[in-house]
């Protein structure tokens, strides 16, 4: 992918990171969805007055943008209006049902409301009823025409005080759901007749405290001879009580995921001829339930670093010991496990300051994916590792930081902790992930105190971008390609972090060969070859958007060929740069088998002439084949010539210096003509890093394949070999594929990937996806891309709709020493069932391209000679005859060690400082052939 552009490319992928295509989010007119469903009922003693807060209603509302809303309430009936406000204050004067107008309020300032209700009953036993369990009981007619009176006070196992105006509690017959009650007639006793002998179900209920309680329950009625019991056999099944609102479970963010048992979510069981002890619980995500008693006896909750409540819908299950199940629906409540007092939580926005004032106007976009970090310092010196503490903004540009306390130890949620000593005059520092260019403060401080309370805000980053042009960044991507069979499907995803806007903005998207395209999202207006263009149409600054384009793999393709695709938008402007009229080297491969060759075209393509040789290199399979310099003047090119052989080329240029970007001239050919033994090398073109570090570039290379991992994880470039070389400072694209191969469809799918300490968190850029994602950083490097309501369904149902991937691309540490080892792996979550953990990929710092006897392997040069050899330090090179160029030492990588100008027969140079190794040196003559040899480096 591409390497990461001072500011501007730090935004870009971040920002790419937002729901794609563009939800209206920049300028957000779509009000948020209310939702307060259950109501409120209070019991108030006599005299007594209750504050009623406004989100006590809220039961799950929700934005397209915003995380955080605003709750306002006012009464509209039974007791007069009132203005919205935050809260009201009711007494007894507000008796029996009133109705509430719930309003609810995004970060944009849209107001949307719903329809709700007040509950107040006036308590006169001076306190307020609550049960204690229920009991199963029988009762008999004294008659064949008798009948026998239930009241609800037969099935307590205590008696509460009395309150409610109809008397203690209430009961009806058969079963009702919790908003069924309020349409039954409150009866205080029942009656049964001979019609109805057996086991029969009844329903009862009451206010307390601050809820409406309701239970199931059983009476068995007996006739006038004692029967009627139903146990011979037993068909009737045991029952739930369902008056309590759900189940709250704490998770520690950072000690790990929690196991729920089913039994400790059912509040009370009953069974008529099975003992209590010997029911049988089973529990099950309500969108995986099947209507088929599940074989879960445990719910899994994995730890989940949020601060917000979530509520996830449950089926419970019941079972006695006949074999008869009952079920019903609750909730799961779960919250992180943090103590308040030892809580500091802060934030802010971050919004791109358009008219450069440093204050957010109503018309500065927010600024989505911006790395934002906070440093621990005590007088102005840093504590602890250095190490920052990590989030991101999320789509509304809001980031949030949240840190606990332990006695001496400050973590992050799921980071790691840092131990000082004493907590006292700590402070953090929070700025952007980097350099911020403009007047506005670059960074904030905020004093640091275990009992901080939470809710410090207000720490807004404002972001001045270059000023003149748009900065347009494009992301392909697509989870497999497959040979021959169905269809495949390539996503494109671009944005515009400039801070102007981009007109008449296209994508070109260059496709293999072997590729045809079968149609796309968006259409296209011209086809040269097969390279499509796509209009996008004008892109304002922070507009983003996203296409898909469906191909199909020609049979003609080997199994395992690999397909290079690219694409490039335009305008592609470089924002920042110096404007430039210099030459600009561009490499293309093509396989001419008729001739019996593979050919590479090396190209000036700029508008100036090159002030001077540069370099190629060619690299057979993982074998350096070639290396020659060339030159050449504007519009000019050179074309070198290998023999077609079945062998995978690969051509590297250097680029002139002081080329503006960081493109690096490079092209690969795979499959032309065939080896000795009748086949050709493949697999040698992904090992390697392509030529798209600029963000306007994109270039995907997959092989085909036939079957595939449901759930993996690839870095590209794979890397060279067993140990997956690759060189230090190489920039890794990550792709995540998932698959849904439960049984039902998948609501929500989230990805967590923590990165290795040798890459750079704060330079990752979120991409191409198969679905609209949020990303966001979470404190301890990790990254975590959410697909909301993604309603992926299962593989069974749809195999090719079950599937989907995102990917990301990040930065090494800066100069990883040769043998460091680069790991990571990706923990899946497929809404709440227990995380699919990926294969870890594997890469390590080394050489990627092997030399063997290079003085005969280029028969256009000579060899020269180096001695000592193995030298150590001072050595001293030797040509056959005077000649004048530059002399260049390359490591057995390939990279360029040392350089120098020369003039004559013989050189010293020194080498100190140059590890030990085998070293391969060329001289470059200004006229006449080259010379070269091999030199060994010993300690």
């Amino acid at each position: 992918m591409r390497q990461l552009y001072f500011i501007l490319l730090t935004i870009v992928l971040s920002l790419a990171g937002a729901p794609l295509p563009a939800q209206g989010c920049l300028n957000d007119t779509i009000p948020p969805d209310p939702l307060a469903e259950n109501g409120i009922v209070r019991s108030l003693l006599p005299g007594e007055a209750a504050t009623i807060r406004a989100d006590e209603f809220d039961s799950g509302s929700s934005d397209n943008c915003s995380d955080t809303l605003v709750y306002r309430i006012e009464l509209v009936s039974n007791g007069g209006g009132t203005a919205p406000s935050d809260r009201i204050v009711v007494d007894e004067s507000f008796p029996g049902t009133n109705l509430i107008r719930f309003w609810v309020r995004d970060e944009a300032g849209n107001w949307n409301y719903c329809m709700t209700y007040l509950l107040l009953f006036s308590c006169e036993g001076g306190t307020t009823a609550e049960f204690d369990g229920l009991r199963e009981i029988e009762v008999s007619l004294s008659s064949s025409t008798g009948t026998v009176a239930v009241s609800p006070f037969n099935f307590l196992l205590s008696v509460p005080p009395g309150c409610g105006p109809y008397g203690d509690l209430f009961i009806a017959k058969g079963s009702y759901a919790y908003d069924e009650i309020g349409l039954l007639t409150p009866n205080t006793s029942i009656t049964y007749g001979p019609g109805e002998v057996g086991v029969q179900q009844v329903t009862i209920w009451g206010f307390g405290g601050t809820s409406l309680y309701n239970f199931q329950a059983y009476v068995t009625v007996l006739d006038e001879n004692g029967q009627g019991g139903g146990c011979t056999p037993d068909a009737v099944p045991p029952l739930m009580g369902k008056g309590f609102t759900g189940h709250a479970v704490r998770v520690n963010p950072v000690a790990g995921q929690v196991v729920v048992r089913a039994q400790d979510l059912v509040n009370f069981a009953m069974d008529n001829c099975s003992p209590a002890d010997s029911l049988q619980y089973r529990a099950v995500w309500l969108q995986y339930a099947t209507g088929q008693v599940p074989p879960f006896d445990t719910l899994v909750i994995p730890a989940t670093p949020t601060t917000d409540a979530i509520t996830q819908p449950v089926e419970l299950w019941v079972g006695d010991q006949a074999g008869n199940w009952n079920s019903y629906e609750t909730y799961v409540l779960i919250q992180n496990d943090f103590e308040e007092e030892a809580f500091l939580s802060f934030g802010g926005q971050a919004y791109f300051d358009l008219d450069a004032n440093c204050l957010e106007s109503g018309t500065d976009p927010p600024l989505a994916g911006l790395p934002v970090e906070a440093r621990l310092f005590r007088n102005g010196q840093p504590v602890g590792t250095g190490a920052p503490f990590l989030a991101s903004t999320n789509t509304a540009g809001a980031y949030h930081f949240a840190l606990t306390f332990v006695g001496d130890t400050l973590t992050a949620v799921n980071g790691q902790p840092i131990i000082v000593e004493d907590t006292s005059g700590l402070e953090l520092q929070v700025s952007a992930g980097f350099p911020i260019n403009s007047g506005c403060p670059a960074s904030y401080t905020v004093a640091v105190n275990a009992h901080q309370p939470a809710g410090l805000g207000g720490l807004d980053l404002a972001v001045q971008l270059q000023p003149g042009c748009p900065s347009l960044f494009v992301d392909i991507g697509a989870p497999f390609l497959r040979r021959c069979i169905g269809e495949s499907i390539y996503h494109v995803n671009y944005a515009n972090y400039g801070a102007e806007p981009a007109p008449d903005a296209f994508v070109e998207v260059a496709f293999d060969d072997f590729l045809t395209v079968l149609g796309a999202s968006i259409p296209w207006t011209a086809v040269a070859g097969n390279t499509y263009t796509f209009p996008v149409g004008d892109i304002p600054p922070g507009g983003q958007g996203a296409f898909s384009v469906t191909v199909n793999v020609s049979c003609d393709a080997l199994p395992g060929q690999t397909h290079c695709t690219e694409a490039h938008i335009f305008p592609d402007t470089l924002c920042g740069t110096p404007p430039y009229d210099g030459a600009s080297i561009r490499v293309e491969g093509r396989c001419e088998e008729a001739e019996g060759e593979v050919a590479f075209k090396i190209e000036n393509i700029g508008q100036g002439d090159m002030p001077g040789p540069g370099e190629y290199i060619v690299v057979e399979d993982v074998i350096m084949l070639n290396s020659n310099t060339f030159q050449l003047a504007a519009g000019d090119s050179t074309v070198v010539r290998l023999p077609a052989n079945g062998s995978t080329y690969r051509m590297e240029a250097m680029q002139v210096p002081g080329h503006p970007g960081f493109s690096m001239p490079s092209a690969a050919v795979e499959g032309c003509g065939e080896n000795a033994g009748g086949g050709v090398s493949l697999g040698f073109v992904a090992i390697y890093p392509q030529d798209d570090f600029n963000p306007f570039v994109s270039i995907d290379c997959q092989d085909n394949v036939g079957s595939f991992d449901p759930n993996d994880k690839q870095g590209y470039p794979l890397g060279v070999g067993e140990e997956r070389h690759i060189r230090a400072n190489t920039n890794i694209d990550y792709r995540i594929r998932f698959q849904n191969t439960g049984t039902d469809t998948a609501f929500t799918v989230v990805i967590r990937d923590t990165l290795s300490s040798v890459l750079d968190a704060e330079t990752v850029l979120p991409g191409a996806a198969s679905h609209p994602y949020t990303f966001r950083m979470l404190d301890g490097r990790i990254l975590e891309f959410r697909f909301e309501d993604i309603l992926l369904p299962d593989s069974t149902t749809n195999l090719e709709a079950s599937q989907g991937f995102v990917q990301f691309t990040v930065m090494q540490q800066p100069d990883n020493p040769a043998g460091t080892i680069i790991e990571n792996a990706a923990a899946i979550y497929f809404d709440l069932n227990e995380p699919v953990i990926t294969n870890t990929t594997f890469h390590q710092i080394g050489e990627v391209v092997t030399i063997i006897n290079p003085a005969t392997a280029m028969p256009p040069e000579a060899p020269a000679r180096a001695y000592p050899n193995p030298a150590a330090g001072l050595v001293a090179f030797e040509l056959p005859a005077p000649a004048e160029g530059i002399l260049r030492i390359y490591g057995r990588e390939g990279r360029l060690v040392r350089e120098t100008a020369f003039a004559g027969r013989k050189i010293m140079l020194s080498l100190e400082g140059v590890a030990p190794g085998l070293y391969y040196f060329r001289f470059s003559c200004r006229e006449g052939p080259g010379y070269s040899g091999t030199l060994v480096l010993s300690k």
